[in-house]
């Protein structure tokens, strides 16, 4: 038994010697082949692969300390009937039975952003609302009443361009959302007209309603809902200033993809309450 666990051994020896010689061998090769060129080639790209983020895990690498967006926007405002009612009468008031129009309208526009990383932001925007409100009587809230001495109105190409820059402030909820608060101010031009009738005494244009239909008996003491419906010449266009300004208080919840693209809903006033949508890239 002693003597074959010696031979054993004895033959196990050499073939472990071989081993370890050619293991150190290989690390003395590895250690040659660092210094070669394509060596450092792939030590180059591999560091390469190393620093760019992995897909969904990071945005990309900017030089800037800023982030920027462009984005689409788009807007439904509305003056609520509650703030008409100061002005104007509406139907179910005492004696008044025409329902008064709504004023309602729709935007779009285009926007730039910058935003930081102390959540600072600064904005400069451009939109165009177009108008959804419907010709009707619009009789003015007065004591006593007298509910055949209001205008009646028809829009006519009416829409409205504006532009404004403002500066904002959000704050991070998540990495990828936030709450955005901002304010804007700019000047807004008035495109279009509202033709306008009035009560027959003080019509300036066509009193007699001679352009008419002849069914009115008395044009002359005829409300103005009454004129139009009898064909009679209006008093033109309404006199409404065409340059006015236009100021944007907004509220959002911003979502950020991987800072490559956007979404936010909001809401707020842009001189009417509205609310909305907007999205675009960031780059």
């Amino acid at each position: 038994m002693i003597v074959r666990s010696l031979i054993t051994l004895a033959l196990l020896l050499p073939t472990t010697a071989f081993a370890s010689a050619g293991n150190h061998q290989s690390w003395a090769w590895r250690a040659a082949r660092a210094d070669s060129p394509l060596n450092e080639d792939l030590l180059f790209l591999e560091r390469q692969e190393a620093e760019v983020a992995a897909p969904g895990t990071g945005g990309p690498e900017r030089t800037r300390d800023f982030l920027m967006e462009i984005n689409f926007r788009g807007r439904y405002l509305t003056l609520p009937d509650g703030l008409l009612d100061i002005w104007y009468y509406d139907k179910g008031d005492d004696g008044v039975t025409m329902d008064r129009p709504k004023v309602r309208a729709w935007g779009v526009g285009l926007e730039w952003w910058a935003r930081w990383e102390t959540g600072a932001c600064f904005t400069v925007f451009f939109d165009y609302l177009g108008h959804m409100i419907d010709e009707g009587y619009w009789d003015d809230v007065e004591e006593p009443a007298n509910h055949h001495d209001g205008e009646y109105l028809v829009p006519s190409r009416l829409g409205i361009i504006d532009f404004g820059f403002g500066p904002g402030y959000e704050a991070k909820i998540t990495p990828w959302m936030g709450f955005m608060f901002w304010g804007g101010l700019g000047p807004l031009f008035l495109t279009g007209e509202f033709d306008h009738w009035v009560h027959g005494s003080n019509a300036e244009n066509d009193p007699y309603c001679e352009q008419g239909d002849g069914t009115l008996s008395d044009p002359v003491n005829s409300p103005a809902y009454e004129r139009y419906a009898a064909g009679c010449g209006s008093d033109g266009a309404k006199r409404i200033p065409s340059v006015l300004g236009v100021v944007d208080l907004v509220v959002a919840l911003h979502f950020d993809f991987n800072q490559r693209a956007n979404l936010r809903i909001e809401g707020g006033i842009h001189d009417l309450p509205f609310v909305g949508m907007a999205t675009g890239v960031t780059f």
